[in-house]
């Protein structure tokens, strides 16, 4: 709400709409239905293949953003062209194989949500190249980036046959 509320401080004419419940199977397609583009931006492995699943039933292009220690990474999805994020990861950890005990390198949330936000202008404006059928990843210690080639998996459970 605080963000909603600085934001229309900002720019009155910009339409801000929050939810403030969390996403579930029951809601998702009803929060993300009327949006052209979807911004994946959680925090969460279950509300990452949500969004997924969703998106690609609605055939609704998104991107996904991820981030953790002191890396991330991004992809985008136009759905039934290129591939979803459950083709490049089937399913979910297990739900001990990450801890935030090291926290987030701040700068990395920035970045990322950066170039995730290039991403989504790109698509609008139609130019550029969006990062489609590839995975880019980030190391802050290193300060490299890295473009993984990925491709549609024909079995995938979301955009498969």
């Amino acid at each position: 709400e605080s963000a909603r509320e600085k934001l229309n401080a900002l720019n009155p004419d910009v339409k801000i709409f929050t939810y403030n419940e969390r996403a579930t199977a029951d809601n998702i397609k009803y929060i993300i239905r009327d949006y052209d583009f979807v911004l994946d931006c959680t925090d969460n492995f279950e509300t990452k293949f949500l969004i997924n699943d969703a998106c690609v039933e609605l055939n609704k292009p998104f991107t996904h953003a991820g981030i953790l220690h002191y890396g991330g990474q991004l992809m985008t999805c136009l759905p039934y062209k290129s591939a979803c994020y459950r083709c490049v990861f089937e399913e979910p950890p297990p739900t001990k194989t990450f801890t935030q005990r090291e926290g987030v390198f701040n700068v990395v949330a920035g970045i990322i949500g950066t170039l995730q936000a290039a991403e989504a202008l790109k698509y609008f404006l139609g130019v550029g190249e969006l990062l489609t059928n590839c995975l880019l990843t980030f190391d802050a210690l290193k300060l490299k980036f890295r473009r993984v080639k990925i491709s549609r998996n024909k079995n995938c459970t979301a955009c498969g046959r």
